[in-house]
């Protein structure tokens, strides 16, 4: 594990800021991103102590997770990579991270996040968890549209919509994408995706072109926040 050289802590005359020591651990999917590298390289101007572990190129030693004596390990996950595990682990060890490992597997297993947007009171379409497309066939033909994706999934990739049980003889899901599904009744909509990012008691909302709906060009861009759609998003997010 490569460390960073310290750097003095920067602040405004008369500041204290306590130096911190932070583990970021670096998805391979993430090493060209801006994310999560640009807060690292902002805490270090700021003069904490930033450490750097890329899961795939690095051996990481779970004995001595706690003699690291970091005060915490930092991941943005990725769908089944292996950053988790060591994230967990050092959870386990009593070790803060951030995310916590339940937070992230509510935003990252979309069937938890799905029934938990509902037991909050979230609209959400009518939802079922399968795990093989071929159990499409026993949901009642009055359900469709279905709109199928992964459960694991991100950026909006392995997203189909199946109208009816006549698609099944040729949706080969499965193969191309082994995970487990979520089918959810697909909803009348502007054809566009609006996405709800909420930072504290701060809620943005960003339109988004819809893997549903390609035909429709949409530009990423923040769009006005409605009242109702902050309720919805500081009640769930």
């Amino acid at each position: 594990m490569e460390r960073e050289p310290e750097l003095k802590v920067v602040g405004e005359p008369g500041e204290a800021r306590r130096k911190m020591r932070l583990c970021f651990i670096v998805e391979e999917q993430y090493r060209g991103d801006s994310m999560p590298l640009v807060i690292a390289d902002q805490l270090l101007r700021w003069g904490h102590t930033i450490d750097l572990l890329e899961p795939p190129e690095t051996v990481t030693c779970l004995s001595d997770l706690q003699s690291q004596r970091y005060d915490a390990f930092v991941l943005k996950t990725v769908s089944g990579g292996p950053g988790l595990s060591i994230l967990e682990a050092a959870e386990a060890a009593g070790i803060p991270t951030i995310n916590n490992s339940r937070s992230i597997s509510l935003v990252r297993d979309k069937a938890i996040a799905t029934a938990f947007a509902h037991a909050q009171g979230l609209p959400v379409p009518r939802t079922y968890f399968i795990t093989h497309p071929r159990l499409l066939k026993k949901i009642p033909q009055t359900e469709y549209p279905l709109v199928v994706k992964p459960t694991n999934g991100s950026s909006c990739v392995g997203i189909y919509r199946v109208n009816g049980h006549a698609d099944l003889a040729t949706f080969d899901m499965a193969e191309r994408n082994p995970c487990y599904f979520l089918a959810q009744r697909y909803e009348e909509n502007a054809g566009y995706d609006i996405k709800l990012y909420v930072i504290g008691k701060d809620v943005y909302a960003v339109a988004k072109q819809s893997p549903l709906h390609p035909e429709v060009e949409v530009e990423e861009q923040p769009i006005p926040l409605t009242s109702e759609w902050k309720k919805l998003a500081l009640r769930v997010g």
